[in-house]
Parts: structure tokens; C-alpha cells; sequence
């Protein structure tokens, strides 16, 4: 969390979206905890796939577009 998604979200205004996004994170790692790795694993997973696309697009939309690259955020 701290050396991954933190350093995404961290730096800059956050924006409300950014924080309702870091705290769902949180609260989807807490819910992997205590459980066997490969569930973990599987959370952390899901995870990912469902906040990355957000928060790069959130921080760095416009770098990305300038250098045609364009993030397709799905709708949970």
C-alpha cells in the first residue's frame, strides 16, 4: 500500500475522489487480512484492477492523453 498505491495518490491536491478512492483501497486490504495468501492474493487482485485505472486517471489523465495513451475506467 505505502510503496505502491500511497505514492500513486500521495503529492498535489487530493481530490475527493482521490480520497474516497484511497479509502476503499484501505478497506479492501483490511478485508484480505487474516485470511490465506491465495485469497489474499485474489482480493489484492481485484484491487488493483479496480482502483489503478482510477487513480491514473485522476493524476495523470492529460500527461497520458498528450502522449495518446487513454485509460478505460470500468463502472463497478
Amino acid at each position: 500500500m505505502e510503496r505502491g498505491f500511497q505514492r500513486l495518490i500521495a503529492g498535489g491536491d487530493k481530490s475527493e475522489r482521490l480520497t474516497k478512492i484511497d479509502a476503499d483501497l484501505r478497506a479492501s486490504i483490511r478485508a484480505g487480512r487474516g485470511r490465506v495468501n491465495s485469497v489474499r492474493a485474489n482480493l489484492l487482485t481485484q484491487a488493483v484492477k479496480k482502483y489503478l485505472p482510477q487513480i491514473l486517471n485522476e493524476r495523470f489523465k492529460k500527461i497520458l492523453a498528450e502522449k495518446g495513451i487513454t485509460i478505460t475506467v470500468q463502472q463497478w
